[in-house]
C-alpha cells in the first residue's frame, strides 16, 4: 500500500538527518531540485539558533540536543 500523503523530499531529509553523517544538502538539491532544497535549508536555519542542527558547508546534522528534540526539527520539514 502506498501512502498518498507521503512527501518523498521531506522523508528523505528526515531519514538523512537521523544518520551520523547527516544530510548532504548538495546531493539533496540534485535529487529533489532547488525549491525543495531551499525549503529544507530555510527550515533548518529556523532551528539552528536553538542548537538543534549544525550546518557546516554542504552538510546538516542534528546536534546532541537536536537528537533529543528531533520532532521539533522534523515538523518544520513537512510541507
Amino acid at each position: 500500500m502506498v501512502d498518498a500523503e507521503a512527501d518523498p523530499p521531506s522523508e528523505a531529509a528526515m531519514l538523512a538527518l537521523r544518520l551520523d553523517s547527516g544530510l548532504d544538502l548538495e546531493r539533496y538539491a540534485a535529487r529533489f531540485g532547488g525549491t525543495a532544497a531551499t525549503r529544507v535549508r530555510s527550515a533548518l536555519r529556523e532551528v539552528e539558533p536553538a542548537h538543534l542542527v549544525e550546518i557546516t558547508g554542504r552538510h546538516a546534522r542534528l546536534t546532541a540536543r537536536g537528537r533529543l528534540l528531533a520532532s521539533e526539527v522534523f515538523v518544520r520539514l513537512l510541507p
